[in-house]
C-alpha cells in the first residue's frame, strides 16, 4: 500500500510540471503603419468627424420593431378574467372569492393563503401557488390582497404544474394593472433589482435622398464609405427589385454585396463592383 501511495504521489507531481512556471518573456512588437496605408485611414477618420458633426441627428434614429411577442412567460393562461366585465367589488378579496373560479382564498392564523386546483388531477394543490403582479412575483399573498381592486386590469390563472428551470409551480396566480405600474405597490427594500437591456431599438440606416434639382449643389459634405445597407428586400412575382441610392464624396471603386433566400430556404450570394468618379 505504500509503494501504491508514494508511486501515485510522483505522477501527480510529474503532472505539474508539464505546466511552466516561468513567466512569458515574449513582447509583441510594436504597430508600424504603413506609410501606404496612412492617407486613407486618415480619410476614414476624416469622414468619422465629418458625420459626427454634420449628421449625427440623422445617424442616430432607431424605431421601435414593427411586431414583438407580448405573451407572458408562462404562455397562454387557463384562464382569464377582465375585471371591467364585473360588477366592481372593494376588495380583492370580494373579487376573488366571486369572480376568480379555481382559486380558494382563506385565512390561516391570520394571514391570506391562495391555493390554485389542479385541473389535470381535479384537485387543489396543497402549496402556494406562484403570484406575479405585472410580471414581478409576489411572496406575500396579503400584499395581493390590500390592493385596490379598481387598479387591476385582468386577472389570469394557470391550473397546472408549471416548470421553468428550477422552479416548481403550484400553479400561477397573475395580476395585470391598467398602467404596468404594479398597481402602486412598493416593492421590499430588501428586494433585488436587476436592470436588463430588454427588446433593443432597430436603428436605422443613413442614406441621403436629394430630390429637388439644386439639393445636389447645397447638401452637406458626404465622406460615407457605406452607400446602403437594405436587409428587408422583397423579391416579386418578376424576380426583380429595384433599390436607389445616392453615393458619396469619396471617389473610387465601391463593391455591392447581395445575399438572399428563396422559398425553399437556400441561400445565394452574389457581388458587383462600380466606379464613383
Amino acid at each position: 500500500s505504500l509503494l501504491v501511495a508514494a508511486t501515485r504521489l510522483a505522477s501527480c507531481d510529474n503532472l505539474k510540471k508539464t505546466f511552466s512556471e516561468k513567466p512569458a518573456i515574449d513582447s509583441f512588437q510594436a504597430f508600424v503603419l504603413k506609410e501606404q496605408y496612412r492617407k486613407e485611414l486618415e480619410f476614414y477618420n476624416l469622414g468619422t468627424q465629418v458625420q459626427n458633426v454634420y449628421l449625427l441627428n440623422d445617424l442616430l434614429r432607431f424605431t421601435a420593431p414593427r411586431s414583438f411577442d407580448s405573451t407572458a412567460f408562462y404562455g397562454e393562461p387557463d384562464k382569464k378574467f377582465f375585471l371591467d366585465d364585473y360588477t366592481r367589488f372593494g376588495t380583492m378579496e370580494e373579487v376573488v372569492r366571486e369572480y376568480v373560479e379555481g382559486v380558494s382564498v382563506r385565512k390561516r392564523q391570520g394571514k391570506f393563503i391562495f391555493r390554485m386546483m389542479n385541473t389535470p388531477l381535479k384537485d387543489y394543490f396543497d402549496q402556494d401557488p406562484l403570484i406575479v403582479l405585472d410580471g414581478v412575483p409576489i411572496f406575500d399573498a396579503d400584499e395581493v390582497m390590500a390592493l385596490n381592486p379598481l387598479r387591476i386590469k385582468k386577472i389570469e390563472i394557470v391550473n397546472r404544474k408549471y416548470f421553468q428551470g428550477s422552479l416548481v409551480a403550484s400553479g400561477i396566480f397573475a395580476l395585470y394593472s391598467y398602467n404596468n405600474d404594479m398597481a402602486g405597490m412598493q416593492l421590499n427594500s430588501h428586494a433585488l433589482i436587476l436592470e436588463y437591456e430588454g427588446l433593443q431599438l432597430q436603428r436605422e440606416f443613413y442614406s441621403p435622398k436629394h430630390e429637388k434639382p439644386d439639393a445636389a449643389e447645397k447638401r452637406m459634405p458626404d465622406f460615407r464609405n457605406v452607400l446602403v445597407w437594405n436587409p428587408d428586400i422583397v423579391i416579386g412575382k418578376s424576380g426583380q427589385a429595384k433599390v436607389e441610392f445616392y453615393s458619396s464624396d469619396r471617389k473610387g471603386k465601391y463593391m455591392g454585396v447581395v445575399e438572399g433566400l428563396n422559398q425553399n430556404g437556400k441561400a445565394g450570394s452574389a457581388r458587383f463592383f462600380f466606379d464613383v468618379q
